[in-house]
């Protein structure tokens, strides 16, 4: 069944973008999404992050959210479509057994400007979150993990 949809990113000061939900074997509901959180607006590059964020209680409460990215990316290398700057389609997420698995698209150089990602998000998930959820002013300043030691690549266009 579905709830009246709310917001799961923790960083209410920023914009949150191309989000992917998976429930995973276990029941428990993986979202990840981009966001800006480590951008400047009077910084040149548009530095852009994936989070992994997720529910064992059927959606009820969300994790911390889990930087999948291993570094901030320039978004603005991206190619430049109708609609905006353009990672690519190949993104999405995956539910296996107890974990998740991240895809998405990253910049790297004007050069090469796409590479798709994956990570791996394993249990234990950060601790919960209801009460930022309801409080605006913590929910922005939620602590965030890094998981860039599980950053791997998939492929490359």
């Amino acid at each position: 069944t579905w709830t009246t949809p709310r917001r799961v990113s923790s960083n209410l000061n920023t914009q949150a973008f191309t989000a992917s939900v998976e429930v995973n074997d276990r029941g428990h509901v993986g979202v990840t999404y981009y966001d800006f959180t480590r951008d400047s607006p009077t910084a040149q590059p548009l530095l852009t992050d994936e989070w992994f964020t997720a529910s064992t209680d059927k959606g009820a409460h969300f994790s911390t959210r889990e930087r999948q990215t291993a570094s901030s990316f320039d978004m603005r290398l991206a190619p430049l479509t109708g609609a905006g700057f353009f990672v690519g389609d190949y993104e999405g997420l995956e539910g296996v057994g107890r974990r998740f698995h991240p895809v998405f698209g990253v910049t790297r150089t004007g050069a090469n400007p796409v590479d798709i990602v994956s990570t791996t998000a394993r249990p234990p998930f950060g601790p919960s979150v209801a009460a930022l959820q309801a409080d605006a002013t913590a929910a922005a300043q939620t602590a965030t993990r890094r998981s860039s030691s599980r950053l791997g690549f998939v492929t490359s266009h």
